[in-house]
Order: C-alpha cells, then sequence, then structure tokens
C-alpha cells in the first residue's frame, strides 16, 4: 500500500498597493513578486482583485477599508483635458470659413440694396409717367 502524501499547495495571497490619498496603484501576488511587494500593499482576496482590477480608479482605501467611490469623489478627480492644437489646415479652413460668412454677408446687403433701388426706381417711374 502506498502512503499518501502530505503536500500543501502554496497559500495564493493577492495585494493592492495603495498611495497616500488612497488610491490602488497596483496589484501584487506573493506567488509571482515574492518579497518585492510593498509594505503598503493590503493583503485582499482572489474576488476583490477580480473586482478592484476591472477599473480600479473607482475605488479608493478610506483608512480602514477600500470601498467603491461616491459620484462626488469621482468627479473631483476629473482633469478636464488640453485641447488639440489645430492643424495649419484646420486653422485656413476655420479662416475661409470666416471669409465665407462676410462675404455671404456682404452680398446680401448689396442684394438688399439693389432691392431698395430698384424699388426706388419703380416709384419714380410711377410718379414720373401717371
Amino acid at each position: 500500500m502506498r502512503e499518501e502524501q502530505n503536500i500543501e499547495s502554496p497559500v495564493i495571497q493577492y495585494y493592492a498597493d495603495i498611495n497616500d490619498s488612497g488610491a490602488i496603484i497596483g496589484f501584487y501576488v506573493n506567488e509571482i513578486h515574492g518579497d518585492n511587494i510593498p509594505e503598503t500593499a493590503l493583503p485582499i482576496t482572489v474576488e476583490e482583485w477580480t473586482l478592484y482590477s476591472s477599473n480600479s480608479k473607482l475605488y479608493k482605501f478610506d483608512g480602514e477599508v477600500i470601498r467603491k467611490k461616491t459620484p462626488e469623489e469621482i468627479e473631483a478627480e476629473y482633469i478636464e483635458p488640453e485641447p488639440i492644437p489645430k492643424t495649419p489646415e484646420q486653422l485656413e479652413i476655420d479662416a475661409l470659413k470666416k471669409e465665407n460668412r462676410m462675404l455671404t454677408a456682404q452680398n446680401q446687403a448689396l442684394s438688399d440694396r439693389a432691392d431698395f433701388i430698384e424699388d426706388i426706381i419703380a416709384e419714380m417711374a410711377m410718379v414720373v409717367y401717371t
């Protein structure tokens, strides 16, 4: 008869590293990272790792537990991205659009003036020829 060996598999422990503001900044596994796990890292379960790693920006450590951030906390962290500078072609298009609007307005003003003069000539003709 064969004796069964009592071989224990190593316990896999997951960790979430936290910065000073409570944000999750990285994940570690003892089986992979060994002694290179930062002291600031907190032990978490595999289920928590699955949850937090799917979108770590939604969670924070509040001093006691890792919890989901409130909408206000998420909004407060939002930084408006810098606008992308326009290319020379885009700048030229903008200038041409502006010029086009001005020329359209000038054309409409000339058309309105021509209509006005035409109306005056018609009135004068009515006075002269009646």
